[in-house]
């Protein structure tokens, strides 16, 4: 299906650090995807841990006030446009004083970018809104930057499509340093395309963080999975065929300084300077979301000299996220069901654990 694109809001700027951006859709208008593009100027602090992703507390889509067509942090967002087209999202990260870090998420409301059978129509609420709230962090960003440009992909001729995809978080639950289970019930009144978790710990291993996962239906009855997480790294790389890039990453380091990678699980990196001295650049351990910088000059002393370089990385659990269940061929018949529920595993470590559901949406919710 050809797509064409629209805008909604162009480089608009919000003076307050702490607010919503709240944005009507238009009516009776067909919507295959919404791109948000959030950015904010990176301050004289260098946090190498943060990123603009952090201050954005969720993107939203509600229909009529309460229904809800898209609720995600915009980790968990992320991880479902992996899912959707099989690339990550153009975010443009980086940690250098004075860059512009710049969120590009898209959100879909099909199986595909351009399912010309699943879309969002609104000409079938009384009201769309995107929702996205915020709370910009003085420290690591210069205040009042923030600035947002939203634009929407339509199709270019009326489609009749069948309903659209909902994607949502359904738990998200803030783990403290204990060992034992976390359960989440998921809701069964819609079918399942795709059912995925998502963790953030910045210096652990999802598999550490959680050894095991079981999820069953009825009861018990059916378990769609009862493994270990280990496993899901497996089976997330035969979905997507092996290992797959992340973002390229902007940062600057001096020796053994510790940067975000937005990974789970990153194993091999490409590095180039942003500059002209001739040094040399080597990962030198890598855990949880982040990896240790080692500077070397050519004769091979150690450079203590902080520089401005790109991180390319390669690995797999993107943004913390692992597939619990993917029903692509046909969704998975969840109302035919009487409960489900997920059973964590969970190590004595501090982590955030986001649980999320895709469904299926026929005609209008």
């Amino acid at each position: 299906m050809d797509l064409i694109p629209q805008y909604l809001v162009k480089e608009r700027s919000y003076t307050s650090d702490t607010g919503v951006i709240q944005i009507e859709l238009p009516k009776n208008e067909q919507i295959s995807a919404i791109v948000v593009e959030i950015d904010a100027t990176v301050s004289s602090t260098l946090d190498t841990s943060n990123s603009i992703l952090h201050c954005v507390t969720k993107l939203e889509v509600l229909l009529e006030g309460s229904g809800v067509a898209f609720s995600m942090t915009p980790e968990s967002a992320s991880y479902q446009a992996l899912l959707v087209a099989g690339k990550v999202p153009p975010h443009y990260l980086g940690d250098i004083e004075s860059f512009q870090d710049t969120m590009r998420l898209p959100i879909y409301f099909g199986r595909y970018p351009g399912d010309p059978d699943y879309l969002l129509d609104t000409s079938l609420y009384s009201s769309c809104v995107l929702s996205i709230p915020y709370v910009l962090d003085t420290t690591d960003f210069d205040t009042t930057t923030l600035d947002a440009t939203v634009w929407y992909l339509r199709p270019l001729e009326k489609v009749s499509p069948r309903g659209f995809i909902r994607q949502r978080t359904i738990s998200e639950i803030a783990r403290s340093a204990a060992a034992g289970f976390i359960t989440v019930d998921l809701p069964t009144g819609l079918p399942w395309r795709t059912v995925f978790f998502r963790t953030y710990d910045w210096d652990q291993h999802i598999y550490v963080d959680i050894t095991d996962v079981k999820f069953e239906v009825d009861d018990g009855r059916l378990r769609l999975f009862d493994g270990r997480t280990e496993d899901l790294y497996t089976l997330e790389k035969l979905h997507f065929g092996g290992a797959y890039p992340g973002n390229t990453l902007e940062s600057a380091a001096a020796q053994g300084d510790e940067i975000a990678t937005y990974m789970g699980a990153a194993r091999n990196f490409a590095i180039s300077k942003a500059g002209a001295l001739p040094d040399i650049f080597s990962t030198v351990s890598k855990l949880g979301h982040r990896v240790k910088i080692a500077l070397a000059a050519h004769g091979g002393g150690a450079q203590s000299t902080e520089h401005n370089f790109y991180l390319q990385p390669y690995g797999s659990a993107y943004m913390g996220g692992l597939i619990l269940a993917h029903f692509p061929d046909k969704p998975f018949p969840a109302p035919a069901h009487s409960d489900a529920v997920i059973e964590y595993t969970v190590g004595a470590y501090a982590f955030v654990l986001e649980t999320n559901v895709i469904e299926v949406v026929e005609g209008r919710l």
